[in-house]
Parts: structure tokens; sequence; C-alpha cells
């Protein structure tokens, strides 16, 4: 299959999660094949489904939720904080080291300015829930703090325990593409160019193909940023306007 093959658009994700929702046997088949693990947040309907490592008001966090407010669905985010932040992927190393949009330069390239929010070096293989920003706040909560302040609606759930006990990413992953058949529509671009490809081949395709060949059908992706090419900068910025509340934080002055 082509990476294409994995994703599909809003439009089609849209009608296909509400067909699907209304499917009880395959509702039944899904719940079967979790062993009742299906988190509860998910069983009062079809929800859109967002995992960054921590939620927060970035442009990609932007654009899920304006896609997503055409389709009608709620939005939650789902967190992994147990996991280890590395600074050599670059969507973890931006949550420390933000970057602002500031427009494109006259040749077409992203403009952005930079400000670390912790050390960078210090971090390094520590679980994002232990990591604390340069003032002292613990990282999670700080994004936190920033996403209710620019998204307050926005529900976000820690799946640290749910993600683990899984007992290896391959039965996760298989698990987790089994929850978007029919109880939610994930936001999420996979992609088999640059660092992603091992991964994207390794684990995701395997467990995306055997949930497709155990239900018959395909889990519900829509991708976020084009899936072939290189990610610029522009994905890992945040808009210049989220720049005042981070100063303000950093500073003191007053919270978020």
């Amino acid at each position: 299959m082509n990476i294409l093959d994995f994703h599909c658009t809003i439009q089609e994700a849209e009608s296909e999660i509400r067909n699907r929702r209304k499917n009880s046997a395959l509702l039944r088949d899904v719940e079967q094949h979790l062993g009742g693990r299906v988190p509860r947040f998910l069983n009062d309907g079809p929800k859109a489904l967002y995992f960054p490592s921590i939620a927060s008001p970035n442009t990609w966090m932007h654009h899920v939720n304006e896609a997503v407010g055409k389709m009608g669905l709620n939005l939650i985010c789902i967190e992994y904080t147990d996991d280890r932040f590395c600074s050599n992927n670059q969507t973890k190393l931006h949550l420390g080291y933000f970057r602002f949009f500031n427009g494109l330069g006259r040749n077409g390239g992203v403009k952005t300015s930079r400000m670390p929010i912790m050390d960078v070096n210090a971090a390094g293989g520590r679980r994002f829930k232990e990591i604390r920003t340069l003032w002292g706040e613990e990282l999670v909560c700080f994004h936190h703090r920033l996403l209710a302040t620019v998204f307050p609606d926005i529900e976000v759930r820690d799946m640290s325990e749910w993600v683990e006990s899984w007992g290896g990413i391959d039965a996760f992953y298989e698990a987790y593409m089994s929850l978007c058949l029919c109880h939610c529509v994930l936001f999420e671009t996979f992609r088999t160019d640059g660092n992603d490809r091992d991964f994207t081949e390794r684990v995701f395709m395997p467990a995306f193909k055997r949930v497709t060949e155990r239900f018959g059908l395909k889990p519900l992706i829509v991708p976020l940023e084009p899936i072939e090419g290189p990610i610029d900068l522009y994905w890992y910025s945040y808009p210049e306007s989220v720049k005042p509340l981070v100063l303000e934080a950093m500073s003191g002055t007053r919270p978020l």
C-alpha cells in the first residue's frame, strides 16, 4: 500500500465515523478485541482524537481545532507524559524550545524567532512529567495552562497508563488503530520520509494492516500536514500571538 492509502479526507472520515457508530456489531467486536479496554470517554459517541506528547497550542493544534470544528465532533487530546524527551526528535524538541512563526521571507522561507523554556540538555532521557521549565514550573502543567488560555474547550487526557498496559509498542498500536475504526477519527500524519520512515514502516503500517484485515475496515486517519515532502518549521512553531503569554509566564508578572 502507498502511504496515501492509510489516510482519508475530512469528508470521508465524517461520513464513515457516523455510519460505523451505528453498527452495534462492529462496536461489540472492537470492544471484545480490546478485552473491554475501550477508554470510557469514547463510549458516549464518536470523537476526534489528537495524540501529541503534550497538548499545547502550537500550529498543529490550531489546524486540528479548525478541522475538527468543521466536523461537529468533540476534540480530545490524549497524551503520553511518561514518554521520554529526546532533543533529536523535532516534535519533542519544540515543546521545550519554542519557535514563533513570523511570516514568510522574500524567497518564501519560514521566518521564526526562538525561545527556550527549559534546559534541553538536562532534560534528555527524562519523562515529560518529570521536566520543569526554566522558571521551575512543571513542563506539562505549563503547556496545559497555555492551551487552556488559547483553547479553553479542548479536553486533555493523559493516556500513559493505557499506553503502557499493552506491554509493547506493537500491541499498543494495534489497540490504538482499533479505536479509530468506530470510536474516533484520528488526526495525525504518518510519513515514509526522513526520520519517520522507520517507525511508520516497522510499527504503524503492520498494525494498520492487521486491524484492516481483521475487521474489513480501515482506521480513520486524517493527515495534519502534507503527507509527502519535508516538514518545514511552520508546523513546529507557535503563532506570534502566543508569545506574550509565554513571556508573562517566564517573568512571573501574572498567571496565564
